[in-house]
């Protein structure tokens, strides 16, 4: 989860320093040192309080959304195979007597059920 929001910030952090750098340079003069140092200077810190804003909103945000899904740690054995049978145990009785049977279908598009044929020996 930290990994994802470093990612974030980071992503941030070098988009706003090449826009920052490409807005604050002074194409006309494009070989003063004065300029190129001013608007590297000028980009570094954008990028790094981007990156600092960055990193707090994604905390905030990742960590609220992933806090706010409810985890039912209950009956967790072998990694939650037993609350997966007990869940499905459930839903099965619940929905039998809404289980509708379909007529089958012969292969001569008669509907009924279909009738085993005796071989003949």
């Amino acid at each position: 989860m930290i990994l994802w929001i470093k990612r974030f910030a980071w992503v941030i952090s070098v988009s706003v320093f090449f826009a920052t750098l490409l807005i604050s340079m002074d194409f006309s003069n494009f070989f003063n040192l004065a300029n190129v140092l001013g608007a590297v200077i000028k980009a570094m810190i954008a990028a790094s309080f981007f990156w600092f804003v960055g990193f707090i909103f994604g905390d905030i945000f990742v960590k609220g959304l992933i806090g706010d899904i409810p985890f039912d740690k209950k009956n967790l054995v072998e990694g939650g195979l037993l609350q997966n049978v007990t869940t499905l145990q459930l839903r099965l009785q619940q929905n039998e007597s809404e289980i509708k049977y379909m007529d089958t279908v012969d292969p001569k598009g008669k509907k009924g059920k279909r009738k085993r044929k005796k071989k003949a020996s």
